[in-house]
């Protein structure tokens, strides 16, 4: 037995390598096949589209996933995603590879190093969104291997839409799934998911929200969720988002905000134009409302200018509006029997909550521990109460 034959004998655990190239472009590719018993090679042509891309205006009957001919529903990724062949991955991090690649190209005679040919050569469970996913009815999207849960991520060139529409009378369930907004690649004008009136979004364990940079203001503030209708959240996490102004998680404009679980956290309402940030993990107005029973806020900030005369407010959660005329808009509403609100950060008032102005905060139970309160005129690192 020789060398390579010992070592791909010892690898039980390697049954499929992905090339992400047409056979027809890789050198000595008969050899590679023939030098790699027990195990199967698989070139770009023989598993069709290697990026993956999503749209509301797609097509799931003739849309093969490219970017020319996109599908339309997660249920279609989702069984694109699950009839691919299983194997261990191909990682430039995995130490065993590499070695093993090299030992490849010497026993077939290739003049090549495998960086050339197996650079990220295995298919992820992901896909780009090119437009808004419209939600039809009752959708749950629930990856069917929760270790290695499908991504959707905000394709570079979709800056002014939502990635996820849900209308009036629709409910999406998130579980298992993971909405990326690509903020290191992409400037957004919307956050992630955008939640009508009279629909619902239930956040649930395994579901995660990261990563949008939501760069407009007031009307269409919420770094990852702008919610007019229902949002339940028993779980899951929401983290590193940033929007412009206000509500760098979520954003509760009319609409309900239950949340008895997961966590929002390390999200950021930031100054936009002359306007502070209000409500780093959640903002809620325009007669919106929150019940918080459960999970955790946390390390949050409201970012602004210690020179305004309006300053940032409410690392955690921030209630209310400002530089509007109508009380409507204004208003917002807190009800806390639960859960915990810790280490956010204001650059005004409210390190944990600010209320402004006409709003009312409820607080009968929880934990609000180690918020700060930078530069506010008044202060209130936990909480602050504009009267």
């Amino acid at each position: 037995m020789s060398g390579l034959e010992k070592k791909l004998s010892d690898m039980t655990s390697l049954r499929h390598i992905y090339i992400a190239q047409p056979r027809n472009e890789v050198a000595a590719a008969d050899e590679i096949v023939n030098h790699t018993p027990g195990i199967s090679v698989h070139f770009l042509d023989d598993i069709g589209v290697y990026e993956m891309y999503i749209a509301g205006t797609g097509n799931d009957e003739t849309g093969d996933g490219s970017y020319q001919k996109p599908i339309k529903t997660f249920a279609r990724l989702q069984e694109i995603i699950d009839s691919r062949p299983e194997g261990e991955s191909v990682a430039v991090e995995d130490g065993q590879i590499g070695p093993l690649l090299t030992d490849i190209y010497e026993a077939a005679g290739v003049q090549k190093t495998p960086e050339q040919f197996f650079t990220n050569c295995t298919y992820g469970h992901a896909a780009y969104v090119l437009n808004p996913i419209k939600i039809t009815g009752d959708e749950i999207w629930d990856s069917s291997d929760p270790d290695d849960p499908i991504v959707l991520y905000r394709e570079p060139g979709n800056t002014s839409q939502s990635m996820v529409l849900v209308p009036s009378g629709k409910t999406l369930t998130l579980r298992h799934v993971v909405l990326d907004g690509n903020k290191e690649n992409v400037t957004a004008y919307r956050y992630m998911v955008e939640v009508q009136g009279g629909a619902t979004l239930n956040i649930e364990d395994g579901a995660e929200l990261r990563n949008n940079y939501n760069h407009h203001s007031y009307a269409l503030t919420g770094g990852a969720v702008g919610a007019n209708g229902t949002v339940n959240m028993t779980g899951g996490v929401i983290h590193d988002n940033v929007s412009g102004y206000g509500g760098g998680g979520i954003s509760v404009m009319g609409g309900t905000l239950n949340m008895s679980g997961g966590v929002i956290t390390k999200n950021i309402a930031t100054r936009f134009d002359d306007s502070p940030g209000k409500g780093g993990g959640v903002q809620v107005y325009n007669n919106g409302h929150m019940n918080f029973s459960g999970g955790t806020i946390s390390y949050n900030q409201a970012q602004g200018n210690r020179s305004e005369a309006y300053c940032a407010g409410g690392g955690g959660i921030g209630l209310g509006f400002v530089y509007v005329t109508s009380q409507q808009f204004h208003v917002g509403t807190l009800t806390m029997t639960g859960g915990e609100i810790i280490g956010n950060e204001s650059d005004g008032e409210g390190g944990g909550i600010l209320v402004s102005t006409e709003c009312t905060a409820t607080l009968k139970a929880g934990v609000i521990k180690e918020n700060k309160s930078h530069y506010g005129r008044f202060g209130g690192g936990g909480i602050y109460v504009n009267a």
